[in-house]
């Protein structure tokens, strides 16, 4: 099972252009379809490896406390979903 950029993106808040800066850098390995369409699919594994990589750097340390304003009927990103309000 593999992760499309849109799927990586959605579940690190970022936009898919940084996903592909992150495939380019080397960050995140991936592979490009047999299509040649230039889309690109990251394994599992590689997701967990990075999600791993990312939270031993402290870039998901969770904060004491936070304000955030957001106008949509409900969060749309995994990670705005373990704020909690204070």
């Amino acid at each position: 099972m593999s992760y499309s950029t849109a799927d990586v993106a959605e579940l690190f808040c970022v936009s898919q252009r940084t996903v592909r800066r992150w495939i380019k850098a080397g960050e995140l390995e991936a592979r490009r379809t047999p299509s040649g369409r230039g889309v690109w699919r990251i394994p599992v594994s590689e997701v967990e490896r990075f999600q791993n990589v990312r939270a031993d750097q402290g870039e998901y340390e969770p904060v004491d406390k936070a304000a955030l304003y957001v106008r949509a009927p409900e969060p749309t990103c995994d990670l705005l979903a373990h704020i909690r309000p204070i």
